[in-house]
Formats: C-alpha cells, structure tokens, sequence
C-alpha cells in the first residue's frame, strides 16, 4: 500500500480533475495489489513455527510421494491463477482468498454484481481449463504404471459387481429410478469403451491421468456419460435413455474415493424440451433416491452442456454434490445426426 501512495504522490500533477481523485487513486492500487500478487514471496519464520505449523497440517498417513504430488498440485493452481487476465484474477482474489461477497466486490470495484458473477464463472472454466492441460502434459509424461498393469486392471474388474445381485440396496435404487423415469429407457453399456467420441468433446472427454489404458483404443470408462452421449446417435427422437454401471478411475482410496464406483446417466432429445423439464426431472430422480431432501442448483461448466448446473443436496446444513446436468450443446446433436433447429436435448448424471 505505501508503494500505491508514493506513485500516487509522485503522480498527482496528471490528475486533472479532483473529482475524479477516486477512480484515478483506485486504478493505481490495483496496479500495486497485480504486481504483488504476481511476485513469489517467502515468508520468513522460526524452526519452531515451522515444526508447529507442520505438526498441526501434516497428514501422518502422507508419503513422500502423496507429498510430491500434493506441491504438484498447489504449484498448478497457483501457475492458473497468475495466468488469468487482470481481471479476472482481481475477482478471483478477492471473492476465494479475501472472502469478500460479489456485492462487496461489485461496490469496490464499480462494476454491476451481474459482471462479477460472469467474471467469476468465466475465471473458473479457464482455470479448469488450463490445470487440465497442465496437469495432462504432466501425466503424459510420467504415467504410473498402474494405468496400463493387466494385474491391477483385472483386480478391478473381478470387484463384485451389485447390479447384479438382485437384493443389493445399489439395484434397488436403480430400479426404483427406472420405475419413477418410467419414460426413460434402461439401455445396457459397456466398462470397456472406445477413446473415441464426438470430435467436439473428444479432448476433454478423458481425463489421461485417471484413466485405466486398455490398448491404444480401449480404456476402462471413468463415467457412464459416453454410452448415454453415443446411444443418441442413429435413434429417432424422442428419446429418452438411461444407464447405470461401475466406472473405473485411478485415485487414492480413501473415506471418500474408490477406484470402481457406480454412476447412472440419462439423457433425452425431443422437440421442445426446456430446462425446467430437466430440472423436474432431476428432483424426481433425488427424491426417488434420498427422499424429500432440500434441493439447490448451482451454475458450473461441463464441456457437452450449455446452461450446465452442480446439483447439491442439504445433509446436516452442508450442502452436498450429487448430480451434474445441462442443456445438450448444439454441436453435439449435430454430430449425433439430429438438427439442432428442430430438436433440443438435455443430460444428466
């Protein structure tokens, strides 16, 4: 801040007018908050602080590999973040790091909450963005030799397999979604699918440094999306499909991750279909599957859907992710063989 006064100081002989000493001071602060956030400072502290700050964040159960690949991870974000356009890091900055509310953010920065909220949705899809390539060029050239072990593969795949087992509460659910989608029909997918999809999608289809390689063709599937998206084509509308299935993706084991989990997706293309149907029918899915819960929709960026929403559920007063759907992209029904003039379509997961 002393730095903002001294270039202000040295430069109040370009200020014309004294009514605009606000805007003009304002500019000059922000020019000194970019280029320090662009600057790598080391904080200087004690042995002991050290000692007690790693004793109180340190995961006891953390390698020395977890910990090479957690700083991986910290330096990609921060690399994304210093890559955002000065306006968009501002936003960015002060909403996740200054905790300040967009209208706070919107009364500092003169801008309309409207514009805050669109800089902070565009911030997040070119972060997404840009720590998946980063992180694809750094799996591409280290992957682990658990992607492609026929040991660890077929380890997977002998896992039991609860759709199977007629009174696992895992069918039952999924039967109790087909009877309440009713309209819907339950289409068979494979676990081995092709790399291949839409040329549209086709690089953000698969994630390289979760994916379980096959052969140079084939992969086990990280999601269920790909037989629902593939099924639409050579169909006549209206369609309405759904599948369900185990997914296969490399991750830590933990309380909260698995390698083989089940997803179910669904996916209808049909004249006139609205986004308030797809949301219907997504509260009709939750309800069927975790009864009168509170339900919100939250705007987020998935690559085959326009108008994408995060759908969470509240647990305890902490609202939880358990869904993802949007409005299909027109590109996407092109590609599928169908006029995205006279059909619309939508997809959720």
């Amino acid at each position: 801040m002393q730095d903002a006064f001294l270039e202000a100081y040295l430069k109040l002989g370009s200020l014309r007018t004294p009514e605009a000493f606000t805007t003009w001071f304002r500019r000059i602060v922000f020019s000194a908050c970019s280029r320090i956030t662009r600057r790598v400072s080391v904080k200087t502290t004690s042995l002991e602080e050290v000692e007690r700050e790693a004793e109180a964040i340190a995961d006891p159960d953390e390698t020395p590999a977890d910990k090479l690949e957690r700083e991986e991870r910290e330096q990609i974000v921060h690399k994304a973040v210093q890559n955002l356009p000065d306006n968009l890091r501002m936003v960015t900055a002060l909403y996740y790091v200054g905790g300040i509310s967009q209208r706070g953010i919107a009364n500092y920065l003169e801008l309309s909450e409207t514009t805050v909220k669109k800089r902070l949705f565009d911030a997040r899809k070119k972060l997404k963005e840009e720590i998946t390539n980063m992180a694809k060029k750094i799996a591409d050239s280290k992957m682990p030799a658990e992607q492609i072990s026929a040991r660890v593969i077929a380890e997977l795949v002998s896992r039991p397999q609860p759709l199977l087992i007629s009174d696992h509460p895992m069918r039952q659910i999924v039967e109790q979604i087909k009877t309440a989608l009713s309209e819907y029909e339950m289409i068979e997918s494979s676990e081995v699918e092709k790399k291949a999809i839409y040329p549209s999608i086709q690089k953000d289809f698969i994630v390289e440094a979760t994916t379980y390689q096959l052969d140079a063709k084939h992969i086990l599937r990280t999601q269920t999306s790909g037989a629902t998206l593939r099924a639409i084509k050579g169909r006549e509308p209206p369609i309405r499909l759904l599948t369900a299935g185990r997914v296969f993706r490399l991750e830590k084991e933990d309380g909260q991750h698995l390698k083989v989990f089940h997803q179910l997706d669904g996916i209808c293309v049909a004249v006139d279909v609205s986004r308030i149907e797809l949301k219907e029918t997504v509260k009709k899915l939750i309800s069927v599957v975790l009864g009168p819960v509170d339900i919100r929709f939250r705007e987020e960026d998935f690559h085959w859907v326009d108008e994408g929403l995060e759908v969470e559920v509240k647990v305890n007063d902490e609202w939880i992710s358990v869904a993802g759907c949007g409005m299909l992209k027109a590109v996407i029904l092109r590609e599928a063989g169908h006029n995205p003039e006279q059909v619309r379509g939508y997809a959720f997961g």
